[in-house]
């Protein structure tokens, strides 16, 4: 078992090092399906701990010898983001284990961020142009320090409403790129995923580019391909899956 521990953090050090026995009680538990993800309350301390799903045998084999898992990725890449003055929850350790030698289960543990999911605050919010255009600048402003979401889910971009406008900060960030600035092209494929809604984008996507100096109709035309190209994988996949299942029968 290999534990490495943010030197902020040193006081949770036996705490942390038994995560894996689960011996600890749960104060909240945010998802319990792929991979389970649980706030937890220790001394005065609240933070949120994160079991990956066990990686396939060839990807246990990636993660042992070719590159990093997701759990340390998850550590190193907020330290660099919170670095650049980018908004996420601190991290605190990771943890790996290993089996026969092999990468086998990622932990990684962080601070709980009081902030609220990006849909539902949009949804309760009445200054929805303002939320709106204050996430394009964070959005900008994310690109322009060279850092590029891969997974760009709107639940993993949290809100936070202060006196001075909306506070962004990103979870699940084990997905981000770094040190390039993205095309036009990657930036759509990036924000196209934040909605299904074509109205929401037409009026996201050509502001974002007008404050980027590009072409406003070429950025909402490859944000349009972008999603369409998404949709046709997510029809191909469940084709695929229902051929295996009468197969299967």
């Amino acid at each position: 078992m290999k534990i490495v521990i943010n030197q902020d953090f040193t006081h949770l050090k036996e705490f942390i090092e038994n995560i894996p026995n689960g011996n600890y009680k749960t104060e909240y538990t945010y998802c319990n399906k792929r991979n389970v993800v649980e706030r937890v309350k220790v001394g005065e301390d609240i933070i949120v701990i994160k079991r990956y799903k066990r990686p396939t045998i060839a990807n246990c084999i990636v993660y042992t010898f070719f590159r990093k898992n997701k759990a340390r990725r998850s550590f190193e890449y907020a330290k660099r983001l919170l670095k650049i003055g980018i908004d996420t929850a601190k991290p605190i350790a990771y943890i790996e284990l290993n089996s026969y030698g092999f990468f086998h289960t990622g932990y990684y543990i962080s601070e709980w961020l009081p902030y609220t999911p990006l849909p539902k605050i949009f949804a309760e919010t009445k200054e929805k142009e303002k939320i709106k255009n204050e996430f394009i600048n964070f959005a900008l402003n994310l690109h322009m320090n060279k850092v590029w979401p891969g997974d760009y889910n709107p639940n993993n971009i949290l809100v936070k409403h202060t006196e001075n406008g909306f506070k962004f900060a990103l979870i699940d960030i084990n997905h981000m790129k770094f040190n390039k600035i993205p095309s036009i092209k990657n930036a759509m494929k990036s924000m196209v995923q934040l909605t299904e809604e074509t109205q929401i984008l037409a009026e996201i996507i050509p502001a974002y580019a007008k404050l980027r100096g590009k072409n406003e109709d070429k950025s909402l035309f490859f944000a349009l391909l972008s999603r369409h190209k998404i949709r046709e994988k997510i029809i191909i996949k469940k084709k695929f899956k229902a051929i295996l299942r009468r197969w299967k029968n």
